[in-house]
């Protein structure tokens, strides 16, 4: 990559920078007038300052997207705890998966996540409270290619008691 532009002190072009610190520069200086306002946005979004590998409710906003599930696994983070975390076919991102998300699709698949594999479901966003309070898109759950399973009938023909009062 070389030097944007004569604005770019030199010293601040030879240290190691990020793409969102160079932008952020940019945005200091008159060498932005070269680039054009989609250039500047896309290198000042946080989503791509911060890649990450899992998905996020802003990558998907205003879409519903189709995938089957590759595999469900405990993932370990650095503060010590675990998860499940949900991956894709043909994807490279996975979905750490909080108790809401993981309810839905067990209401219809099981709670064994195992047996998830080759299910098809839809991811999409919706306004949810943020633990601080805030107002985030939330990723959600769809299950698309099965009906909740029914509860099996009684045995034993018709027991109710009509004389209940209730």
């Amino acid at each position: 990559m070389t030097k944007p532009g004569p604005d770019w002190p030199d010293t601040c072009w030879q240290q190691p920078a990020q793409e969102w610190a160079l932008a952020q520069w940019a945005l200091c200086t008159n060498s932005n007038r070269n680039r054009t306002a989609l250039e500047l946005q896309m290198s000042l979004n946080m989503d791509s300052a911060f890649p990450s590998r899992w998905l996020r409710g802003s990558d998907i906003v205003g879409k519903t997207v189709k995938v089957t599930i590759h595999s469900v696994a405990m993932e370990q983070f650095q503060d010590g705890t675990s998860k499940p975390a949900m991956f894709f076919e043909g994807k490279d991102k996975g979905v750490i998966l909080n108790r809401t998300n993981a309810e839905t699709i067990a209401a219809v698949h099981g709670k064994d996540m195992e047996k998830w594999r080759g299910k098809t479901i839809e991811l999409f966003t919706m306004k949810v409270q943020s633990p601080q309070g805030g107002m985030v898109d939330g990723l959600r759950v769809r299950c698309v290619d099965e009906a909740p399973a029914k509860a099996e009938p009684a045995q034993g023909g018709d027991d109710l008691d009509d004389d209940i009062p209730f």
